[in-house]
């Protein structure tokens, strides 16, 4: 997106080069040979110039038009890059918060979830809980694998979009 905005840049101003180049006479030089047969061979040359005798109405038209096309395609440029920087920070800050969370959920809940639900086992086994309570932590242990899952989804959506705002080496579109 950002490439094809800073094209459509470089265009408008080869459009607004062109509209300047407008405002010049036009300077024709033709030259030419016409074989006539047994009559004598005839060489014609001709010289032409072309007035721009509207500048004020056509060419004058044309260049703002041309600067006016050149400035809003600067400023869509400028928007797109501003958006596109936007969505790479959003996205980062995604991903660096769902890391975070995974290491978390990693190294901390899910170790704790388990080893609840083995003390629970334990203790339903020699009747010292009943079987609601070890309902109750086998359920929290699967929200907190839901919720890991969850997160770990998270991430690889966002470095999924962060790859897809910037090119294949892995650097910012410019």
């Amino acid at each position: 997106m950002v490439r094809v905005a800073k094209l459509m840049t470089v265009e408008s101003e080869k459009m607004t080069a062109m509209a300047r180049k407008e405002f010049f006479p036009d300077i024709r030089v033709t030259a030419g040979w016409e074989y006539k047969g047994a009559l004598t061979d005839m060489f014609k040359a001709m010289i032409g110039l072309e007035l721009p005798l509207y500048q004020r109405r056509r060419q004058s038209n044309w260049l703002r038009e041309a600067r006016a096309m050149e400035t809003a395609s600067r400023a869509n440029a400028a928007a797109v890059a501003n958006d596109t920087l936007a969505m790479l920070t959003e996205n980062y800050l995604q991903a660096k918060t769902a890391a975070s969370l995974i290491a978390l959920y990693q190294n901390q809940l899910r170790l704790q979830a388990r080893l609840t639900v083995e003390s629970s086992l334990a203790n339903y086994q020699v009747n010292k809980t009943d079987f609601l309570d070890l309902l109750m932590d086998i359920d929290t242990q699967f929200a907190v694998e839901v919720a890991y899952n969850r997160e770990l989804a998270k991430f690889w959506q966002a470095m999924a979009a962060i790859e897809s705002l910037t090119d294949e080496r892995g650097t910012a579109q410019k």
